[in-house]
């Protein structure tokens, strides 16, 4: 009936229909078949469609059969999993169709768009954290030697719902969503949160990586405000997750101009503004991803050129590097060296010792000793001096 187009105008009586099929589910306590993927999809479709050609009355009953997919499918058959979970991909591409519509001004669809992206959160996170919480038993530790975790098999071949995700239309969505910017605080974080997810299966990791999701990210955390918030947490986890089963085709995804500018913003409002002692986890994880940057040489550049528009000192991003990483260690020596001169009768004029004049092989001298995370990122640029 809904699917005809005789009966396209018939609108109270396909609500009622879907009503019906809800009360009874609901009643019962039931939820869909595998075999019902296929005929889910067109029904999630259609009904979508006719809220967008204003058919309002559909938006409850779509709300309504989205929170019965979160439950578990049924099966009738053992070869019904085998034979009806590839035809997930055409389910999931439904649920993009909802996602990619702007939805948020209207309070009805905001709250459609919401329940959508929480099923497609726990459909992505489905059964990852038993590979996280579980250990290798006996027999795999014998087979691929000691070194190995259940995180490599989760890297590598992924869960049944992130290998589905691969085939469909989900990341693509995802960052279209996070690059539309439209969405608040709270929605975003679920967005991202699925992007998070995602990203543990290498496929996808790559995949979102070369959809230029990590500028996203990374501007997202130079425009917040508060450098404390979940924000700005969840989005640093999720470009680990992608640089680190993405490889090095991710990181030099990351060796573009407004990836770095970014970065410089966000580092130095850290190392300015965040006191607190929880706040020096924040700081190494921003030079963390500092160092995956670095770690490209394409990106050596924009460490040396120097912005105008967003630096008012006109420093390189390595000059504050440097600042900062060999501040105590310079004044250190600065203090050793002015006690030397004080001792020693200089006969040349000008006795006092510049400290842009301090051997460079000094200061990485006490930073491999006393700063790692800081060595590590200039031991990347040393070829651009």
């Amino acid at each position: 009936m809904i699917e005809s187009k005789y009966t396209a105008e018939l609108t109270d009586r396909q609500v009622d229909a879907i009503d019906r099929l809800v009360d009874e589910m609901n009643t019962n306590n039931c939820s869909f078949f595998y075999r019902d993927l296929q005929t889910l999809s067109s029904l999630i479709s259609i009904s979508f469609k006719r809220i967008l050609e204003g058919k309002t009355e559909f938006i409850e009953e779509l709300i309504s059969i989205i929170c019965i997919c979160s439950k578990p499918f049924l099966k009738e058959k053992t070869s019904d999993e085998l034979n009806y979970v590839p035809k997930t991909t055409f389910f999931l591409n439904s649920l993009c169709e909802i996602l990619q519509n702007d939805n948020s001004q209207d309070d009805s669809l905001y709250e459609l768009f919401l329940e959508t992206m929480n099923l497609l959160n726990e459909f992505a996170g489905f059964g990852v954290e038993e590979y996280k919480n579980q250990e290798a038993d006996y027999n795999m530790k014998k087979h691929y030697g000691n070194n190995f975790s259940l995180l490599n098999t989760l890297q590598n071949e992924g869960t049944r719902n992130l290998r589905l995700i691969s085939n469909s239309n989900v990341l693509e969505t995802l960052v279209y969503i996070i690059t539309n910017n439209s969405y608040d605080e709270n929605s975003l974080i679920i967005v991202i949160n699925c992007i998070l997810n995602c990203a543990l299966f290498k496929i996808n990791a790559e995949k979102l990586a070369n959809l230029g999701v990590l500028k996203d990210l990374v501007c997202i955390i130079s425009n917040t405000n508060d450098i404390r918030n979940l924000l700005v947490r969840v989005c640093i986890e999720a470009i680990w997750n992608i640089l680190e089963n993405g490889g090095k085709r991710a990181c030099r995804m990351m060796a573009f101009e407004e990836i770095v500018n970014s970065l410089f913003l966000t580092f130095s409002n850290v190392i300015k503004n965040c006191f607190r002692l929880e706040d020096r986890n924040i700081r190494n994880d921003i030079c963390i991803l500092i160092n995956y940057v670095v770690s490209s040489p394409e990106s050596h550049i924009y460490f040396i050129y120097r912005d105008d528009s967003i630096n008012q000192k006109k420093k390189s991003f390595l000059e504050v590097l440097l600042h900062f990483a060999t501040y105590d260690e310079t004044v250190s020596i600065q203090k050793e060296l002015e006690m030397q001169t004080k001792d020693i009768k200089s006969k040349r004029d000008g006795g006092n010792i510049s400290r842009s004049k301090l051997n460079i092989k000094t200061l990485f001298f006490y930073l491999k000793n006393k700063n790692i995370i800081s060595f590590k990122i200039l031991l990347n640029l040393r070829n651009s001096f």
